[in-house]
């Protein structure tokens, strides 16, 4: 456990600690996600899925999206028609 003054919040919710190249992971709410190394560089969602959005465009169907581990972990699933194929002629392997 840290003391208040041995932490510094960035405006992302990463922490620096007093802990030589380790940060903190935080949500809103100050619950730690994550101990980091010094290189991590946060990715917000809407980037990191920004990929999906141009699957979309070329008829790529969401399925599924959700997270997991209160948080830690998110998570999207897509129904691509063009990556299908049929395997001995019969069948279909998505």
């Amino acid at each position: 456990m840290h003391e208040a003054k041995a932490l510094t919040v960035s405006p992302t919710g990463v922490i620096s600690t007093s802990i030589p190249g380790q940060k903190l992971l935080l949500r809103d709410s100050f619950t730690t996600l994550a101990r980091v190394g010094s290189g991590y560089e946060p990715v917000d969602n809407r980037a990191a899925f920004d990929l999906a959005d141009h699957a979309r465009q070329l008829d790529g169907m969401f399925a599924h999206a959700g997270e997991y581990d209160h948080g830690r972990k998110v998570f999207l699933t897509m129904d691509l028609p063009e990556a299908r194929m049929n395997v001995g002629g019969k069948d279909l392997v998505v």
